[in-house]
């Protein structure tokens, strides 16, 4: 049975190596926030309730509209979102994650499979 420690220490591993990708360097560095933003807006997606831009404008709690605004610009043009209407209704805009964001998923699930098998091969 795996420790605390050893999960920690693969989290851990796995930020420390997250962060030293040209990807994470280039989109998140000075903007990590914006990376939650771009999670929260794949898992929406992924789960086949894609955010609107009027409901992530409401989570307060990742800043004031005008904050969330300016991270979603952020992401829209580093090319990780895009706005789409659905349907034809072209009075709601929804946010999806972009081929630029799934291969930024795709590398960091390297990442985390490099951290375990790391923090696995420590512990052995």
């Amino acid at each position: 049975m795996e420790s605390t420690v050893e999960h920690a220490n693969s989290y851990l591993q796995y930020l420390e190596l997250s962060q030293k990708t040209k990807m994470y360097q280039a989109m998140f560095a000075e903007r990590p926030i914006c990376e939650k933003l771009l999670g929260m807006i794949a898992l929406e997606n992924e789960a086949g309730k894609p955010y609107t831009v009027s409901e992530i404008m409401r989570l307060e709690h990742l800043g004031s509209p005008c904050t969330i605004h300016r991270r979603m610009e952020t992401l829209r043009e580093a090319g990780l979102i895009a706005q789409v209407y659905k349907n034809g209704d072209r009075r709601t805009k929804y946010l999806v994650p972009t081929r630029t964001a799934s291969r930024y998923f795709k590398v960091m699930d390297h990442v985390i499979r490099q951290s375990i098998a790391i923090s696995h091969s420590v512990s052995a």
